[in-house]
């Protein structure tokens, strides 16, 4: 490689990080304007002056601000994954898992609430078609691996359909967060707990190996009476 296509390739890196650096810095200050002023009064002239460019250059980077939240949105979401990830290396049970994914998430949402409200509703009522399909499906598939973690330690039962599973713990997890849009003083995280709790124990139940232990011991009480 001779030197002039060294410097023509270093450039483009240089341009590519710099698109990259300036492109996060729009999504903070959006982020900021919209947690501080709200969604609606915060205009692309407003997120562009406060991070120091051009309207032109915005619209270089999105074509709209519901562009910037929606992004912002996936974000929110791949925070939700990580959270799965956490708690799938816990060494605890498939529904302790659930509990600490319920208190762990809503600890999130409650960080910056009007933030994550305007999220929400940017992506699961404003997006285009397909655009909230696939971020919901990508939580469920998170929760497919979080249960079929547990039935691979034999933590649930083997007959559980791990894909309607996830997909009924995605609507419980969507319909409180959406409960809690609507009405600021909805009590997000212990509603998330309960609902989950209940859920785990309806889906999941008890580890299979416990009702065996528990009836093997009663049959051999009831054994020692009948001999004595």
């Amino acid at each position: 490689m001779d030197l002039a296509t060294q410097s023509t390739d270093g450039n483009e890196g240089r341009r590519a990080r710099r698109r990259r650096e300036l492109h996060q810095s729009i999504l903070d200050t959006a982020a900021e304007l919209f947690a501080r002023d709200g969604y609606d009064p915060t205009t692309v002239e407003k997120i562009a002056a406060a991070a120091d460019i051009a309207p032109a250059t915005f619209f270089n980077h999105f074509r709209s601000k519901e562009d910037v939240l929606r992004e912002i949105g996936q974000d929110v979401f791949a925070r939700f994954r990580r959270l799965v990830d956490e708690q799938l290396a816990r060494d605890v049970s498939s529904v302790e898992r659930l509990h600490g994914f319920a208190a762990r998430s809503a600890a999130l949402v409650r960080r910056a609430p009007e933030m994550t409200r305007r999220v929400l509703t940017a992506v699961l009522r404003t997006a285009r078609p397909g655009e909230a399909g696939a971020e919901l499906a990508s939580m469920q598939a998170d929760f497919a691996r979080l249960l079929e973690r547990g039935r691979d330690a034999h933590d649930i039962p083997d007959d559980l359909d791990v894909d309607l599973a996830a997909e009924i713990l995605v609507s419980v997890v969507i319909g409180a967060m959406t409960h809690w849009i609507n009405d600021p003083g909805y009590r997000l995280e212990e509603r998330m707990r309960n609902a989950l709790a209940l859920l785990g124990d309806r889906l999941i139940g008890p580890s299979p190996k416990k009702p065996a232990t528990r009836k093997t011991t009663t049959t051999t009480k009831r054994s020692h009476r009948h001999e004595d």
